[in-house]
């Protein structure tokens, strides 16, 4: 439709991608659609997806902060981390998720089955890691959130 010239421009500024660049994880995607910039890193040897959560440019930075926080003591976050699911989640995997037959999980089974996916990043400081639960839950998400400042404060299994 060609009625409205304006706004069939506007239509085409708004399908332009627009990036960010980071001298660390490289470039970062606005995805319109949940309105945060997407990338790839690496965490612990291993690709991630880094998302952050941020529109505005000081935003954008201050995210980036998180990120390079969290990536400079990725040994110290990814344990935290881990060890507050297996303290969360491993009580309810074993009294409430256990197949039939199946015998009861070890902290160290629950921390291998946990694979990392993503990252969101958000310009306050805190933070959701994502991981993939490897069937604990039968397919559900294990997500972790927190803060730089408060260490982790949730976890949960959406999805």
């Amino acid at each position: 439709d060609d009625s409205d010239t304006e706004l069939n421009e506007f239509a085409v500024q708004l399908q332009k991608p627009i990036s960010y660049e980071d001298s660390t994880f490289g470039t970062f995607t606005l995805d319109r659609r949940v309105d945060w910039f997407t990338g790839g890193a690496v965490w612990k040897g291993k690709p991630v997806s880094l998302h952050l959560s941020a529109r505005a440019p000081a935003e954008v930075q201050a995210a980036l902060g998180t990120a390079h926080s969290l990536w400079q003591a990725q040994d110290v976050w990814d344990q935290r981390v881990r060890d507050y699911a297996v303290q969360l989640l491993l009580p309810l995997k074993n009294e409430s998720w256990l197949n039939e037959g199946e015998i009861e999980v070890t902290a160290g089974q629950f921390k291998e089955r946990m694979k990392l996916e993503s990252i969101t990043v958000h310009p306050d400081g805190s933070f959701e890691f994502w991981h993939n639960d490897g069937d604990l839950f039968w397919g559900h998400s294990i997500q972790i959130t927190g803060s730089l400042s408060k260490g982790p404060i949730s976890a949960d299994i959406p999805g």
